[in-house]
């Protein structure tokens, strides 16, 4: 028997979950590998750019991505969670450009980023929180994101590779 997660992801890979076509790719007939390959980083460059209004925003969806897959996403299982937990802006950036690769390379569409509440940081603002919201937001194979009942973390839907 499948978990929810598996069921989920399975839906995305086979095609059986209506997702918006121009959501796959930004060029036609580019496969997202394809595109990620022509770039070193998928995430835009870091800056010190006010990013104070990404951390209040709850969900993400690109034109086209469903409210019914938002609450799907909310609701499932993750098999692969990212931890940004205690790390600087720079190491959070590297370990989450590092980790969407490795989960777009293997082909895995759904998953946990744990950014943390900001409780023990500076005037209790989750910088970490702020800038993975950003940098998801800004990031091309990033389909949704939503902030499940946990406020430290988000479940992201990620462009499947076999499209």
């Amino acid at each position: 028997m499948h978990d929810d997660h598996t069921t989920f992801a399975e839906h995305i890979r086979n095609g059986t979950v209506a997702m918006p076509e121009q959501a796959f790719s930004a060029k036609k007939n580019e496969t997202p590998a394809a595109a990620a390959n022509q770039q070193n980083t998928i995430l835009p460059p870091d800056s010190d750019r006010d990013v104070s209004a990404y951390g209040e925003q709850d969900h993400y969806q690109q034109n086209g991505v469903s409210t019914a897959l938002l609450k799907q996403l909310r609701n499932a299982d993750t098999k692969r969670e990212i931890d940004l937990h205690g790390l600087t802006v720079a190491q959070a950036y590297e370990t989450l450009e590092q980790s969407l690769q490795r989960a777009i390379r293997h082909g895995e569409v759904v998953l946990t980023i744990i950014h943390g509440r900001g409780t023990h940081s500076p005037d209790g603002v989750s910088i970490i929180r702020n800038k993975t919201r950003y940098w998801l937001q800004n990031c091309p194979q990033v389909l949704a994101y939503v902030q499940p009942h946990n406020t430290g973390c988000v479940k992201v839907l990620l462009r499947s590779k076999k499209r």
